[in-house]
């Protein structure tokens, strides 16, 4: 350990450790995520905006979506197709990947 005539650590090492610390308790939560095909009449849409929190994405031409970094619980994934309304749908993410396809059927 460094310390300094006083006896006590040097600010470096002490904010390093800190750091350090933040960091292992970062590593050990875990995240999972969401995925899954947007379909209206079983064909994929292009273009649907999905949301959860803060986060927003639009699905692809195969109506292919993919949110990473999830924490397992309760999301509310906010799904907004071209030219339809807004509709909340609630989704519980695993710890494993989840994988949850939407149909549009509203």
């Amino acid at each position: 350990m460094v310390v300094s005539e006083g006896g006590r650590m040097k600010p470096l090492v002490l904010a390093f450790l800190v750091g350090l610390f933040v960091v292992a308790a970062n590593a050990q939560q875990k995240y999972s995520e969401l995925s899954g095909h947007v379909t209206i009449a079983n064909r994929p849409v292009r273009g649907v905006t999905l949301t959860i929190g803060g986060y927003g994405l639009v699905s692809d031409g195969n109506g292919y979506y993919r949110f990473g970094f999830l924490r397992p619980g309760v999301v509310t994934v906010r799904v907004t197709p071209p030219n339809k309304q807004t509709r909340l749908i609630k989704v519980v993410i695993a710890e494993q990947p989840t994988t949850k396809n939407i149909a549009i059927d509203w």
